[in-house]
């Protein structure tokens, strides 16, 4: 899991290129949080995904299962 002092990042990919960067650092043990907005123009095909990368390639120990871990994508036309 990160340590106080390591970076990172969650990358918004449209068709495999990077489109968004959402940074941020570990302040201070225990839970961190990074909220975000992005606004991606598609067309029909596009897809997106979603990329987390750290300091040391470590995970963010996601609590399973919790309504503390959400994504959610809208439409907007």
């Amino acid at each position: 899991n990160l340590s106080v002092g390591d970076s990172f990042n969650i990358t918004t990919r449209k068709n495999g290129s990077a489109t968004q960067h959402n940074y941020d650092i570990v302040y201070n043990s225990g839970w961190q949080h990074l909220g975000f907005t992005n606004i991606i123009d598609c067309a029909a095909n596009d897809y997106l995904q979603v990329f987390f990368s750290s300091t040391g390639n470590k995970s963010f120990g996601a609590d399973n299962a919790s309504t503390w871990n959400q994504l959610h994508f809208y439409l907007l036309l």
